[in-house]
């Protein structure tokens, strides 16, 4: 009786990360201002020391050595990143949004990938972009569409990379930059 409930399902909602996408990222450019690469990595990955987010296991298991620093005040803010203190400096390690928040001066960076953004002090640092691969069973969504009245992919992720998938994907209706509260909304 169960699978003859699947025939009554109008709308798939899919999360993009991990469901759409592998969820094995990857770091693909690493742009920094005044800080040396070292320096600059071992901030963002100390304060994403007790991050549970994939991002956050990506950049601790990054290819390189870092000393983990000594965090205090650390708060996660859902959505958008971490701010702690290193060093008797506030950290902001997150989306654009949290840098907005915070009224920290910067250019957010136009690009379809995640965008993992530094500041110190409210003094922009610089950003770390990431990408996540489309998983090949995801391909045949788009085979799909004539049984659902519409997918719809839901996403964490900036819209810009949120609509690129589903561009990919050949699905119209995407939303990005949701929180999960908000996922379960739409």
């Amino acid at each position: 009786k169960e699978l003859e409930n699947l025939n009554n399902i109008s709308y798939l909602a899919l999360d993009k990360t991990g469901t759409i996408t592998e969820g094995s990222f990857e770091i693909t450019n690493i742009v920094h201002e005044t800080l040396n690469e070292d320096e600059f990595l071992s901030i963002i990955a100390s304060a994403e020391e007790k991050s549970l987010h994939p991002i956050g296991k990506l950049i601790k298991e990054y290819d390189f050595e870092y000393d983990k620093k000594d965090v205090k005040n650390y708060k996660e803010e859902a959505g958008k990143g971490i701010s702690c203190t290193i060093d008797k400096q506030k950290v902001l390690v997150g989306n654009a949004k949290l840098l907005t928040d915070y009224k920290v001066n910067f250019t957010p960076v136009d690009t379809t990938e995640t965008i993992i953004y530094l500041a110190l002090n409210n003094k922009y640092e610089g950003y770390i972009t990431i990408s996540d691969k489309i998983k090949e069973s995801s391909k045949s969504l788009a085979e799909m569409k004539n049984d659902f009245k519409d997918i719809v992919i839901v996403s964490g992720d900036n819209l810009s990379n949120v609509e690129d998938i589903a561009k990919k994907l050949d699905i119209e209706t995407y939303h990005g930059n949701l929180l999960p509260l908000d996922k379960v909304e739409v």
